[in-house]
């Protein structure tokens, strides 16, 4: 009878935390998440800005700079799978902010030392995936040395 409960408790948390999670879902189609350009050189930062155009509220990271703490730099291989890249993790609190309808927040992404000093995002596609579920546009980042 004992494990019986315990399962009954188990299931009940798991559905709580399924429906609480649906009640607090953001709309992603209604929150905007766009670089300020398409095609970046290796070396450039690159920005991001997430526009809230649903009428609820969204709580966001309060943090200017992206980093794996909050957020996920994927890149897309030859096979059309994406793979995530290593982010350093900030080692300060994380602070939030609350995005009411049609505001912005702006973050930056920098591509150089992103994981450690000296590290240079390399020639390819990529996303940023927030952990909140807010996905940007694919962008890529150029060989700067290459010539059109």
């Amino acid at each position: 009878m004992h494990d019986k409960m315990k399962t009954i408790a188990f299931i009940i948390g798991i559905w709580f935390i399924l429906i609480h999670d649906d009640a607090h879902a953001i709309d992603t189609h209604k929150v905007v998440c766009g670089t300020d350009k398409q095609t970046y050189q290796q070396g450039e930062n690159v920005m991001i800005t997430v526009t809230n155009h649903s009428s609820d509220e969204i709580t966001i990271v309060d943090r200017k700079y992206i980093d794996g703490g909050f957020a996920t730099i994927e890149m897309k291989h030859n096979d059309g799978t994406w793979h995530a890249i290593e982010l350093y993790v900030a080692a300060n609190i994380i602070s939030f902010r609350v995005l009411k309808k049609e505001e912005s927040y702006v973050y930056i992404w920098r591509t150089v030392g992103y994981n450690r000093m000296g590290t240079e995002a390399v020639s390819g596609t990529y996303k940023i995936t927030f952990h909140n579920g807010i996905i940007s546009n694919q962008f890529l980042i150029t060989n700067r040395n290459r010539y059109y």
